[in-house]
């Protein structure tokens, strides 16, 4: 499977999988990807943020070809920073939901993405937040959901208390237009609406074609219940230690290391085989 290095694309969830907890990239993993890379490796991230969450690191992680951004609804090229493909909500029924959902739960915040901006309805403190740690400056908070512009409405991030995310999502599902969308939890306190039929691992399977890697061997990490289809579909699927139970059952490899090193365990463990 991993006999020849140049063959292999690795993409790797970034927050609780490639980020340490303090939301750097390690000197173990950034030194791991160096080396896999030199020896002709791909590499690219696949993450639920959107394009202002993750161009910070873009320069540390040297990305030059294509990621999986806003889990799984869009694929962008960090080479020449451009979407090469995207998919977006069907707004009016997306705008039902949001008004209902927000209604019934006035303690959490839906922050509406677009390519380039973001749309904060009812904002809270985890929203806010947020927005610190992912590094988020265009962002706008407006009064209500027809304040967002149309056009272009990526994923609605739902950020809300832990103790509410179960009882959230649950409801979710009785909404008239909930088949029109994805629902995935991606974080303790955080629930989100992609467009349908969106996931990392469908996002990653377009990367294969759109780039011609077919013949590859796809690796692919991840830590939370939105990198679950990833790695599935993945040649081999890995884990750092820290990941839920459901990405554990699924991954060929679970780590020793959590998110500061596991991403150079991973890459020691093929390059090691290889070597």
């Amino acid at each position: 499977m991993f006999e020849d290095i140049s063959k292999i694309l690795l993409l790797t969830d970034m927050d609780g999988t490639l980020l340490s907890k303090d939301k750097s990239v390690s000197p173990e993993n950034l030194a791991a990807l160096s080396r896999f890379r030199k020896a002709g490796g791909r590499f690219g991230i696949a993450t639920g943020r959107v394009i202002q969450a993750t161009q910070q690191y873009a320069e540390t992680l040297s990305l030059d070809g294509p990621s999986v951004l806003c889990n799984g609804c869009m694929i962008y090229d960090f080479g020449d920073k451009t979407v090469k493909w995207q998919e977006t909500l069907p707004e009016d029924k997306a705008k039902v939901m949001i008004t209902e959902l927000l209604n019934r739960f006035p303690q959490v915040s839906a922050e509406i993405n677009t390519p380039f901006t973001a749309y904060v309805v009812q904002c809270n403190d985890i929203s806010r937040q947020h927005r610190v740690i992912a590094g988020m400056t265009a962002v706008e908070e407006v009064n209500s959901i027809e304040d967002v512009p149309r056009g272009s409405w990526n994923k609605v991030l739902f950020a809300m208390e832990s103790r509410f995310v179960s009882e959230f999502a649950q409801y979710a599902k009785s909404l008239q237009y909930y088949d029109c969308a994805e629902f995935v939890t991606s974080d303790a306190v955080y629930h989100e609406m992609l467009p349908p039929h969106c996931s990392k691992g469908d996002a990653m399977r377009k990367i294969v074609s759109l780039y011609k890697l077919d013949g590859y061997t796809v690796v692919a990490m991840g830590d939370y219940n939105n990198d679950l289809r990833m790695l599935e579909l993945a040649d081999f699927a890995a884990c750092p230690s820290t990941a839920i139970p459901e990405v554990k059952a699924a991954a060929d490899m679970v780590c020793k290391a959590d998110s500061s090193t596991a991403v150079a365990e991973v890459l020691s463990y093929i390059m090691d085989r290889k070597d």
